[in-house]
Order: structure tokens, then sequence, then C-alpha cells
């Protein structure tokens, strides 16, 4: 473990105490159990997928030491038929793939590789996410894993990666992580939407990320402090920063853009250079707005 990090560690379990005592959801005491070590720590929400989305993340941890995968595999008790059954085959392949064992009370933990993962179960029958809270408490659910871990010295880099199932990762994105400055608050990757070969779908995710694109080049122009891609499949958070702003927004969507924004006023934003993070274009209704859904529309001719 490095001597900076090993400086830091009393400052994040002192400034962090109150949230994690008071603040963190309940899943948090699974970090109790677990003994090992780790390089980094990412967490993606889970939402009918397949489980090859994993594939996205193997080539950049071959390279990085140990890297723990929090996946919170959730659904809401109003979910479709479709959701629950994809869920259900997600489960079992990670299942097979990474000897998936028991861990505590809704936890699922095991290893493939350089990966360690950790599932955490809110997509069966009495562990559904409120219907009114997302994406945005599965990811504080995650995330107040990681803060644990990190706060028990399990985890040497200080920063929770943040992703979503469809990135595919640069091969230096851990490299690119050990290197971010306490001094920031999060750090967000660069990004481009890779076509996926579905024509319609491909072309309304282009026009929408030059949008993004657009929007982002009136936001510095203007001087604008939020001028950066306001994404949750593309930053990495300080951890203490993190417990600082009580986490993540228990939301349906928005939660990384109201994050992001607490986050820019404890200590700056830093925007990152070099290869980006591939985002597969396609679309989606699991939340209500996003770049998924917003191109869904522009599909339909609603926007």
């Amino acid at each position: 473990m490095s001597q900076h990090f090993s400086v830091t560690v009393p400052k994040l379990v002192e400034g962090s105490a109150q949230y994690r005592i008071r603040y963190a959801e309940p899943e948090s005491f699974l970090a109790t159990l677990c003994l090992d070590p780790f390089e980094f720590v990412m967490v993606v929400p889970v939402c009918a997928e397949e489980a090859t989305f994993i594939d996205g993340y193997q080539t950049a941890a071959s390279i990085a030491g140990r890297v723990l995968v929090i996946v919170v595999l959730n659904a809401r008790a109003g979910s479709n038929e479709s959701t629950h059954r994809l869920n259900e085959e997600c489960f079992h392949e990670l299942t097979v793939r990474f000897s998936l064992h028991e861990f505590g009370s809704g936890g699922w933990f095991g290893h493939d590789g350089n990966i360690s993962l950790l599932v955490i179960d809110r997509f069966t029958t009495d562990r559904y996410l409120p219907l009114r809270q997302g994406v945005g408490l599965a990811r504080k659910i995650g995330a107040d894993i990681a803060l644990e871990l990190i706060a028990a010295g399990r985890v040497r880099h200080p920063f929770i990666a943040m992703l979503d199932a469809d990135i595919t990762l640069p091969g230096n994105y851990f490299q690119r992580i050990a290197t971010l400055e306490p001094e920031c608050s999060a750090a967000l990757f660069p990004l481009w939407h890779e076509p996926s070969g579905y024509g319609d779908a491909d072309r309304a995710t282009a026009l929408y990320e030059i949008r993004l694109r657009y929007y982002l080049r009136g936001l510095e122009w203007a001087n604008s402090p939020y001028a950066f891609h306001a994404l949750g499949s593309i930053m990495a958070v300080n951890a203490l920063c993190y417990a600082q702003v009580r986490g993540v927004p228990l939301r349906q969507a928005g939660e990384d853009f109201y994050l992001l924004g607490k986050l820019s006023k404890l200590r700056p934003v830093a925007r990152l250079q070099g290869e980006p993070l591939l985002i597969r274009s396609r679309l989606s209704t699991r939340v209500p707005f996003g770049t998924g859904s917003e191109s869904a529309k522009l599909v339909r001719g609603k926007t």
C-alpha cells in the first residue's frame, strides 16, 4: 500500500464516520465480511442485462491488479416479466462464471481471474427497489459498500469508480484512477458512443451525443463551473467527498447530475483526457430520461 494512501486513511475514516453510521444503506455491513485486499473498486447497477456486460471491464482489469466489482442487480416491484427473467438469467450466468457463493444476507461473492465480484440481490421478491427509487438507490448501495471497504483499508485507491453495464473500458482505465489527486472531488473520463449495428438506434444516439457535446461547449463558453458531462457511467468519485455530500441521491434518474453538482461545490471535478470509455449505443426505457430514453424518443420522432 502506498505511503500517500496510508496517510489519507485516518482522515477518510474520521471524515466519513457520521455518514457511514447514520446514512449508509443497510447492505454496507457486507463490507465487514470482505477481508480480501483490492487495488480498485467499481460499482455497477445492473437491470435486465446479459452477464456478458462484465467482459467490457476484463482487459483493463487484467493489468490493474485485483479489482472488486460490486454489482447491484436490481428490479422494482412494477418491473415487467422480461426484466425479472433477464435478471434471473444474468445472476445464473454470473454464478457459474465467478463460482459465486452466498456472502451474508443478500450478497454473493466469487472470483474470475483479476476480477472479484460481489453481487447484491435487489432483484428477487422482498428485495425489490421501491417504486420511486431506482438507479440512484442501486448506485448508493454499491457505493456505500465501496466506501466501507476503502475506510477499512481494503481498497488501495480511495476513488469509487461508477459505471454502467454498457461500457467497454480502455486498457489504462485503472492506471488513470491511480494517478488522481485527492484535491479533486471526482474525475470524469471522456466518452464515445459506439455503434451497435442497429441503424435507427445508432443514428439517434449519435444525434444525442452531438447534443450533449454542443451543450457542454455552451457551458464552457459561459465559464460555467458545471462544464462537464454529468453521466454516472464515466465518473470516479473521491470516497471522502462522497460521504461529505451524503452519497448518491435516491432518484429514478438524474442521480449522477445531482451528485456531481454537489461534489463540484466541495472540490474541483477533474475532466480527464486520453482514450474514451466506449458506451454501447442502444435504446432504453429503464429510466424516464437519459441517453437511452432520449435516443428512443428521437427514433419515435418525439424530440
